[in-house]
């Protein structure tokens, strides 16, 4: 299926008006990254990790534990010890509390709903393996209640959990068994892994650069890396306009962006030098425009395909994968629009402003 084959769209002509737009964005970007800031996940600032396995004990060995507390005392042990540094092992319960019958899996929801509603807002929640086993994978940020370095926290994490899911934690140890893992990460390192997230980012730019430079020409290699700082800038701004969170997931959609982005645009550099070969006594800015307006349908028919995916994840993915999945819609939609109207504009506008498009043309048509 071929699209576009006869167009002229003028993207040339009119690349002020793109610029228009894109400066609207990136400044209402900029805006929300002064004013309210990013909002970095616990992966970046500090809170607890921890690994939470919910299936009850099966119906036989229930009937098992309420046969054997018949002819016990009952004695609860489900509190913390007294220096809060371990969980007590041994959860014993009244006779009454054994419930019968099957119990249906916990879901991820019912998990989120209640920590959210007893003081946890911005827990993290995912599956861990198959969802039939119940073990979720918890991330919370540290309250500002919580004094002792995550200890508060993880003590208040076991009483909402026995007071909401009793059924499914009686008769189990608390410390093995229902929560299986559980990490502390402080601010100091997650400030080191901000740092170090920021550097990937910019990183994978700079060798951008040196690819693209050593491919076509150092202003082509430029001005592909402004284009797609573009794309960044413009996810993050929006991210931070509507308050969503920074986590790793986002930053490997970012730098999933860089390399989508980058190779939208190459594909148009490419063009541009097989027609400046091939068209030497023309105008630049007319091959330019030529050359978007060729591959303009091989740009839409790529990222319409990968728009139908980015979708299907966005509406169909479920919670944990929405915000990664709206941050690679984002970068679909504004890596296809820097691809066609800006990266090859910049290009010829930094021509018009240091008059050596003779040399730098020169220079990329020599190139195979």
């Amino acid at each position: 299926m071929r699209l576009f084959q006869h167009t002229n769209i003028q993207f040339v002509k009119y690349r002020y008006i793109f610029y228009a737009i894109s400066l609207v964005v990136i400044i209402a970007g900029i805006a929300g990254l002064f004013t309210k800031g990013l909002n970095w996940s616990i992966d970046f600032t500090s809170g607890i990790t921890t690994q939470i396995n919910l299936k009850p004990l099966g119906a036989a060995e229930r009937e098992a534990l309420r046969t054997k507390l018949e002819y016990t005392t009952p004695v609860i042990q489900d509190s913390l010890v007294s220096d809060s540094s371990m969980i007590a092992d041994t959860v014993i319960p009244k006779v009454v509390d054994i419930p019968t019958g099957e119990l249906a899996p916990v879901k991820i929801d019912q998990l989120r709903s209640v920590l959210r509603s007893n003081g946890f807002p911005d827990a993290e929640i995912q599956y861990v393996d198959d969802p039939a086993d119940a073990t979720f994978m918890v991330k919370i940020k540290q309250t500002e209640s919580d004094t002792d370095g995550g200890m508060d926290d993880r003590q208040k994490l076991v009483t909402v959990l026995q007071e909401n899911f009793g059924p499914y934690i009686v008769g189990r140890t608390i410390a093995d068994d229902v929560i299986r893992d559980f990490f502390v990460v402080g601010p100091k390192v997650g400030g080191e892994m901000r740092t170090d997230a920021i550097k990937a980012v910019f990183i994978a730019l700079l060798l951008i650069i040196i690819y693209v430079w050593v491919r076509f020409e150092f202003t082509f290699g430029l001005m592909a890396v402004l284009a797609v700082f573009h794309d960044v800038i413009c996810i993050v701004g929006i991210f931070a306009l509507t308050g969503k969170e920074i986590s790793i997931q986002i930053v490997a959609a970012l730098l999933t962006i860089v390399g989508y982005s980058i190779n939208d645009t190459i594909v148009i550099f490419d063009r541009i030098r097989e027609d400046l070969k091939q068209n030497r006594k023309e105008p630049y800015e007319k091959v330019f425009n030529a050359a978007i307006n060729r591959t303009l349908g091989r740009t839409t028919l790529t990222g319409g395909t990968t728009l139908l995916t980015a979708f299907a994840l966005l509406f169909f993915g479920g919670s944990v994968l929405h915000d990664f999945a709206f941050a690679i819609t984002l970068g679909v939609l504004f890596g296809s629009y820097s691809s066609i109207f800006i990266a090859s504009n910049l290009v010829v506008e930094t021509f018009h402003l240091i008059h050596k498009e003779k040399k730098s043309i020169q220079k990329l048509t020599k190139k195979k």
